[in-house]
């Protein structure tokens, strides 16, 4: 019988060390499949986390760059409403800030990700499953486990509210109308501004056939208009990163629930291998012994049968 259970635990321990698993009851079974299950659904999740990060990744430095080129604008049209700048002076910076107007709109339109707008407010992270063209993130292994990444939907179209106070503001520039002409421009760059109308595309800061009223004018709504449209993107740029926050955050909840979780799974069903060595060593030492104790055993039942014999 020991010759016999040695040999057993030896076949086992082999077995063992070849597949790296213990042998599991029932029980055992179902909890490493169970588990095992939610470590694949979490890795599932972790995947979805990242690639959103990467998203969002790309929009910040897709907003980063816009703010870049409207605060050069920013600072040209500064530069054209001094009252000293000469017309030619003027028309030429005209052309440069005219150009940036047309960078932004490039960007605007240019900036994806996985063939996915994420600034233009056409198409900014579309999803024909949700109206507003939010992005749901499954960040969890349940129904209500999501997070929405806002839409942009940044447009450098002028509106048509805006258009027309600026032609008021033009009018009334220099004049005792100049102020209440501004203030109701203002209003209507807020509200467009609220709808992600950065109202750039249009926007001139004097041509030659501009007095130098009409330039002044042109360049100071200008002014008020980009730093609007500067806030309208740092606003954004608050959106991102308070949703990559919560995205790290979750990501790194998810991390750590897998990482548990597959800490029992492998403690329920791997084998300690250091351990089954010793043991392999253990048995193979006594599997010798019990061969001599077997055969001394059969040497005294041999002279026991010669007696009777």
């Amino acid at each position: 019988q020991s010759v016999a259970s040695v040999q057993k635990d030896i076949v086992q321990t082999q077995t063992e060390l070849s597949s790296g698993k213990k042998p599991l009851n029932a029980a055992e079974a179902g909890i490493v499949t169970r588990l095992s299950g939610q470590v694949s659904g979490d890795q599932s999740v972790a995947s979805n986390i990242k690639q959103s990060l990467d998203l969002l990744a790309v929009t910040d430095i897709a907003l980063a760059s816009t703010a870049s080129i409207l605060s050069q604008m920013k600072d040209i049209a500064t530069q054209a409403a001094n009252t000293e700048l000469a017309v030619a002076d003027r028309v030429a910076l005209n052309s440069t800030f005219e150009y940036l107007a047309g960078q932004v709109a490039s960007l605007l339109k240019g900036a994806t990700f996985n063939n996915t707008n994420l600034l233009s407010a056409s198409s900014f992270m579309a999803d024909a499953t949700v109206a507003t063209g939010h992005q749901l993130v499954q960040t969890g292994q349940t129904d209500s486990s999501t997070t929405t990444l806002n839409s942009a939907g940044l447009d450098t179209a002028v509106d048509a509210a805006v258009a027309i106070n600026i032609t008021a503001v033009i009018v009334a520039y220099g004049s005792a109308g100049e102020s209440a002409a501004r203030a109701t421009l203002a209003t209507a760059v807020a509200l467009a501004a609220a709808e992600g109308k950065l109202n750039i595309a249009t926007l001139s800061i004097g041509t030659g056939s501009d007095t130098t009223e009409q330039g002044q004018a042109k360049a100071s709504y200008a002014i008020d208009i980009l730093t609007v449209a500067l806030d309208t993107i740092s606003n954004h740029q608050s959106i991102v990163h308070v949703a990559q926050a919560s995205l790290k955050a979750h990501l790194t909840a998810v991390l750590s629930m897998s990482t548990d979780l597959q800490n029992t799974v492998d403690s329920t069903q791997d084998i300690d291998e250091t351990a089954l060595q010793a043991k392999l060593q253990q048995l193979s030492n006594q599997q010798p012994d019990d061969y001599y104790l077997v055969s001394q055993m059969n040497a005294a039942d041999i002279g026991e049968l010669k007696i009777f014999r």
